[in-house]
């Protein structure tokens, strides 16, 4: 019996065993590269990803935009199979047909990050997690995602100061910053100037 030859391709060239892999809807990966500790590039798993392709409205008007090429993101999302991964997202831009229209020019709008993000949305919510549910720190949690401390922390305060205060207490969690108690505020500077976090449970009143 011959080998299978089958390159498990959709109809518009992606992958439909390696999207599942992925498990992000609407998001296809175009390419996959392992980079070993020898490599000059960072550890990790490197993927190369896109949206589904579909009509966009623009933002300003409401007129069917036209395509106008790609934006390179770079993004980490969370890990997989021992190592960090970074996303090359390659971000749709658009340009408005209707000359009257003010909007000019614009990235396309994805539940896969929001802009200015250096994680993904996923990640960022991993993030949070880990933290509350595993005890781990935002440092441990950084080195696992491949970033900075102030990456995470960048990524997950917005979230964490949006919960209402009820949520907080059914995930027995509160964010605060150093002594602080209440709120959320942004981290205070710890010995040789660093940044530190401090999240608490509020059943407890311990850190964690």
């Amino acid at each position: 019996m011959a080998e299978p030859t089958s390159c498990c391709v959709e109809p518009g060239g992606y992958c439909a065993r390696v999207d599942t892999l992925f498990n992000l809807a609407g998001v296809h990966v175009l390419g996959v590269v392992w980079r070993d500790r020898s490599s000059k590039v960072a550890f990790g798993l490197g993927l190369t990803v896109e949206s589904h392709p579909a009509d966009t409205g623009c933002p300003g008007c409401g007129v069917i935009a036209v395509g106008h090429g790609r934006r390179l993101r770079r993004l980490h999302d969370i890990p997989a199979f021992g190592a960090p991964v970074e996303l090359v997202w390659r971000q749709r831009r658009y340009r408005c047909a209707e000359p009257a229209c003010p909007v000019s020019g614009f990235s396309e709008d994805h539940p896969l990050a929001p802009a200015q993000a250096k994680l993904t949305a996923r990640a960022a919510w991993w993030a949070i997690s880990c933290i509350q549910r595993d005890n781990a720190s935002v440092a441990s949690v950084a080195r696992r995602l491949g970033v900075d401390w102030h990456t995470v922390w960048d990524a997950i305060a917005p979230l964490l100061a949006s919960w209402p205060t009820t949520l907080h207490v059914w995930l027995g969690l509160r964010c605060s910053v150093s002594t602080s108690t209440s709120g959320t505020t942004a981290p205070s500077l710890g010995r040789g100037g660093r940044r530190r976090c401090q999240i608490f449970c509020v059943s407890s009143g311990h850190l964690v």
